[in-house]
C-alpha cells in the first residue's frame, strides 16, 4: 500500500511511476503543476489500477489522469495559484479549488499542517487556504476582546486600525496606531445588547493592505450565548 498526501509535484518526466501492477495507491489533496511531462506510468503494469483512489487533487492546465475518476480531482487553471512560473502553488482568494474538494478523514492537514478545512470544505490541492488575516472578537460586561491571527508577512511599519459602528465606548473609533506586533486588544466602555460591526486594519503609507471585520454583541449576563457574527 502506499498513500501520498500534500503532496507538489511539478518540472518532471514522471509524476508517478507504479510498477509490478502496484496496488492500492491513495492520492490525496495533491497538486500537479508546471512541467510534468507524463502524470502517470504504468509500464511496470496497470493491474493494480482499480484498487487505487484519487481524492482532492489538482490538474494544473491538465484533464485528470484515467485513475483519477472521483469528481474531486480537478484541472486547474494559474489564476489558481499564487505564482505558478514560480511554482507557489498556494491558492489565490478567488481559486475555484476553495472548498471544492470532498472529507478525507486520513488528511486533517495540509503541506504547512493548517488544518483542513479551513472553510466550507476542503479545498483541492496540497495547500488550504488560510486568509492573511483573521480576526476574532469575544463578548463580555461592556468590552470586547479581539484577537487577530496574520499569516502573511508585515513591514515592521506597518500598524493597526481598529473602527467599529455602534455607540461609542472608552476608546472613539477609530483606533490607530497600534504597532505591528500588537495581536489583541481590549474595546471597553461599549454598550451591551448592541452588536458591534468591528474593523481591523492593517496600514502601511496610510493605505489598509489587510482587513477583516467581526461583528460581537456584548453583554453582562453570564448565561447568555454570545452573539458573534462574520
Amino acid at each position: 500500500n502506499v498513500t501520498l498526501q500534500n503532496v507538489v509535484f511539478y518540472d518532471l518526466e514522471e509524476a508517478i511511476l507504479a510498477e509490478d501492477d502496484l496496488q492500492n495507491l491513495s492520492v490525496y489533496n495533491s497538486t500537479f503543476g508546471g512541467g510534468i511531462d507524463t502524470l502517470v506510468d504504468t509500464d511496470g503494469g496497470s493491474g493494480g489500477t482499480n484498487s487505487w483512489e484519487w481524492l482532492n487533487n489538482a490538474f494544473l492546465e491538465s484533464p485528470p489522469p484515467a485513475q483519477a475518476t472521483d469528481s474531486s480531482n480537478k484541472t486547474a487553471v494559474p489564476t489558481d495559484f499564487i505564482d505558478t512560473n514560480g511554482h507557489d502553488y498556494h491558492l489565490t482568494p478567488t481559486s475555484t479549488l476553495l472548498d471544492a474538494g470532498v472529507l478525507v478523514a486520513s488528511v486533517a492537514e495540509d503541506r504547512e499542517e493548517n488544518g483542513r478545512p479551513q472553510g466550507d470544505g476542503y479545498d483541492v490541492g496540497a495547500y488550504e487556504f488560510t486568509a492573511a488575516l483573521q480576526l476574532t472578537g469575544s463578548p463580555a460586561d461592556a468590552a470586547v476582546f479581539l484577537t487577530w491571527n496574520v499569516n502573511t508577512t508585515l513591514p515592521v511599519t506597518t500598524t493597526w486600525q481598529i473602527s467599529y459602528s455602534g455607540p461609542a465606548g472608552d476608546q472613539p473609533s477609530p483606533i490607530t496606531g497600534l504597532a505591528e506586533g500588537t495581536r489583541s486588544t481590549t474595546l471597553t466602555g461599549l454598550t451591551n445588547y448592541t452588536v458591534y460591526d468591528i474593523t481591523l486594519n492593517a496600514m502601511v503609507s496610510g493605505s489598509p493592505v489587510l482587513t477583516d471585520t467581526v461583528g460581537v454583541m456584548p453583554t453582562d449576563l453570564l448565561l447568555y450565548l454570545p452573539l458573534v457574527q462574520k
